[in-house]
């Protein structure tokens, strides 16, 4: 479902990838595009700055540097096409990378066990909308639950967000659990599928 150098969603996968990676957003509605320029190591330095501590997990932004290399060096062209979303997105978005990169899920150790990401950035509404995904070996240990709950958190903090949403296929039971357990509540469909949400009391 998740390997190393992937990026990641709760929603239906693009071709052959989607058996492979169902977590990923980008592969829904793909178009071949070239990687971004690098934003530059102020951007860089910035983005690797941003960390999500959990009680086990560290949740890290990736820089364009470090995105890059993963497009570069990655050879599935469902994935590189992700990868060059991605750095599209970012940069789309200077001084707010973060809503279009990538997301590493590591253990305090440093260990990566899955990822996550941010479908763009907070629009004149507020919401927000996540994918995620953990390694098929590390799965069943509440990773996923308590990296979106501290993602969560983190986003209720930034100026503009107001509720965060995600998706995710009729049968996938897993990650319906994890964003029941996260707080979200069903709010309909999206064009991907069940759509959860979760509001913030008090927003920003």
């Amino acid at each position: 479902m998740y390997s190393r150098k992937r990026p990641p969603n709760s929603g239906p996968f693009f071709f052959a990838a989607r058996e492979k990676y169902p977590w990923h957003p980008w592969f829904i509605k793909a178009e071949k595009i070239e990687p971004c320029p690098d934003r530059g190591a102020e951007s860089d330095e910035r983005m690797r700055n941003i960390v999500v501590k959990t009680e086990r997990l560290r949740v890290v932004c990736a820089g364009a540097e470090e995105l890059r290399a993963l497009y570069d060096e990655e050879s599935d062209g469902g994935m590189k096409q992700a990868y060059g979303e991605m750095l599209e997105a970012m940069r789309k978005l200077p001084g707010r990378e973060e809503w279009g990169s990538y997301w590493k899920i590591c253990l305090a150790s440093g260990a990566q066990v899955g990822g996550l990401c941010f479908k763009g950035a907070p629009g004149a509404e507020g919401s927000v909308e996540i994918g995620y995904g953990i390694d098929e070996a590390h799965r069943g240990n509440g990773y996923a639950t308590e990296a979106v709950r501290g993602v969560i958190k983190w986003a209720s903090e930034q100026d503009g967000v107001r509720c965060v949403t995600a998706q995710t296929d009729e049968d996938n039971d897993a990650s319906r659990k994890v964003l029941l357990n996260s707080g979200f509540l069903r709010s309909g469909r999206g064009d991907e599928g069940p759509l959860y949400k979760i509001v913030f009391v008090s927003p920003r």
